[in-house]
C-alpha cells in the first residue's frame, strides 16, 4: 500500500512545495503507462504475434500430454501382464519423457516470456520518447502513471495525445525470433 502511496506524495510536496514556474505551480500531466502499451498499434501487433505463438505452444502441450496420458493408461493397464522388470523399465522411461516434456514446455514458455519483454522495452523506449518530447513541447514538471496516484483533475491526462503520437511516431515493434531450445 506504502508503495502505491509514494508517487501520489511525492507529486503532492511537489506541486506544495516546489515552484518550478514563474506563477508558482507545478506543471503536472498524468497518463495510463499500460493502456497506451497495450492498445497502441505496435503494442497490438507484437501481442498478435506473441498471442498466435503462445496459443500454439498450448495446443502442442496439450497433444503431448493426451499422448503421455495414453501411455500411462496403456502401461497400468499392462502392469500385471508384464515382468516387475519390464514395467520398471517402461515407467522410468515414460517418467523420463514427462520430465524432458515437461522442461520443454518450460524453456519455451520462458523463451516467449523473454521475447514478450524485449518487445514491451522496445515499445517502453518509444513510448518515453513521445513522452519526453510532450514534456520539452508543454513544459510539463511532472508525469504520474493513472494507476499511481489517488484522485486527479481528468485535464491533466493526457494518454490519448501520448498515444496518438506514439502511433504516428511506430506501428510494429520487432519480435526477436524463438531461440533453437
Amino acid at each position: 500500500m506504502l508503495n502505491r502511496l509514494l508517487p501520489a506524495l511525492l507529486a503532492v510536496c511537489l506541486v506544495v512545495g516546489g515552484n518550478s514556474r514563474a506563477d508558482g505551480g507545478v506543471a503536472v500531466a498524468i497518463i495510463d503507462f499500460e493502456h497506451i502499451l497495450t492498445t497502441s498499434d505496435a503494442g497490438k501487433a507484437a501481442m498478435s504475434v506473441l498471442g498466435e505463438e503462445r496459443n500454439l505452444l498450448v495446443e502442442e502441450a496439450g497433444r503431448q500430454e493426451s499422448e503421455l496420458r495414453e501411455r500411462m493408461q496403456a502401461l497400468e493397464e499392462k502392469r500385471n501382464l508384464v515382468s516387475e522388470e519390464v514395467y520398471t523399465e517402461d515407467r522410468l522411461e515414460l517418467e523420463a519423457d514427462i520430465a524432458a516434456f515437461q522442461a520443454g514446455m518450460r524453456i519455451r514458455q520462458e523463451d516467449l516470456d523473454r521475447r514478450l519483454r524485449e518487445a514491451t522495452d522496445a515499445l517502453r523506449k518509444e513510448l518515453v520518447q513521445v513522452l519526453g518530447d510532450l514534456v520539452t513541447e508543454r513544459g510539463i514538471d511532472v508525469v504520474l502513471d493513472r494507476h499511481q496516484y489517488i484522485m486527479a483533475n481528468n485535464g491533466l491526462d493526457v494518454t490519448d495525445v501520448v498515444l496518438a503520437r506514439l502511433n504516428d511516431r511506430v506501428s510494429r515493434i520487432a519480435v526477436s525470433a524463438p531461440s533453437d531450445n
